[in-house]
């Protein structure tokens, strides 16, 4: 302050940033699922302003993205639902705030999940009181890992059910049949 004796000693420091944009927000996360896609993303560093919206540009090819409607500051994922068996979308985020619009994020890809060609079942071998399969992997996996395989069995062809489930491991043995019995079998 000043005043006829002068200037008085200065005030207590203190300091001041302006605001930005949000900082690039990272590559959304891509988890496929059956004839959808589920985008999730996380909130970037602000810029001092709270994000107000995001924008997610989608797109059937890379780098040609367009825009939906933005979301709300407090929504974090979108489910891209009705896609075709193994189709494959292009995303990118973008965070909004009282600023502007942060850069758009670098792209994330990802491929629907469609159901596994069957497994090829090998002939089986007869053994005493057992039957043993084998086979091999499917030619086509659907684009997520195999987790496992079901194991139908019956006295006549074209009527076998459930006779079991298994992990990863590509054989089964049949055992605790009678001599002479005769089964047909199938494998998922």
């Amino acid at each position: 302050a000043v005043n006829g004796g002068g200037e008085s000693e200065r005030s207590a420091e203190a300091s001041g940033t302006t605001l930005n944009v949000p900082t690039q927000p990272g590559a959304p996360v891509v988890t496929p699922g059956l004839n959808q896609l589920v985008v999730s993303w996380v909130e970037p560093a602000t810029g001092g302003s709270p994000v107000t919206s995001y924008t997610l540009y989608v797109g059937d090819a890379s780098g040609e993205e367009e825009p939906l409607e933005p979301f709300d500051a407090t929504t974090f994922h979108y489910v891209d639902d009705g896609l075709d068996d193994g189709q494959t979308r292009y995303y990118k985020i973008l965070a909004t705030n009282a600023v502007g619009a942060s850069e758009l994020s670098p792209e994330a890809s990802g491929t629907t999940v469609t159901t596994a060609l069957p497994p090829v079942l090998d002939a089986p071998v007869a053994g005493a009181g057992q039957i043993s399969l084998s086979w091999a992997a499917p030619l086509d996996d659907g684009n997520t890992a195999v987790t496992g395989y079901k194991i139908y069995a019956g006295a006549l062809t074209g009527t076998e059910t459930f006779l079991a489930q298994i992990g990863t491991n590509r054989s089964f043995v049949d055992a605790q049949l009678s001599a002479g019995q005769t089964r047909f079998y199938t494998v998922t």
